[in-house]
């Protein structure tokens, strides 16, 4: 299943690369894209994604890990780290 899901990615990506039009990409999306490709970010090559989702109990993120690595997917629970904003 997640073979599946990084192939139609790639689709999506070389579909665009190509200019055959099916992906409609928001002007902050084509940014993105163009400071990958001027970085030499090689469109013809899957590239790796990270994903994070944050719980408030460590249980219930430990069943969200359980049932994502049942489909494929490596995953770690961790301790997430408190930031402030810096306003009293």
């Amino acid at each position: 299943m997640r073979r599946i899901g990084v192939f139609l990615s790639l689709l999506l990506v070389l579909a665009f690369v190509s200019g055959c039009g099916l992906v409609n990409i928001a002007a902050s999306d084509q940014e993105a894209l163009d400071s990958l490709r001027e970085a030499g970010s090689d469109f013809t090559k899957v590239h790796p994604f990270d994903f994070y989702r944050y719980h408030p109990e460590k249980s219930g993120a430990e069943q969200i890990c359980t049932q994502l690595g049942t489909k494929g997917f490596q995953v770690t629970v961790r301790e997430g780290q408190l930031k402030t904003s810096g306003f009293a």
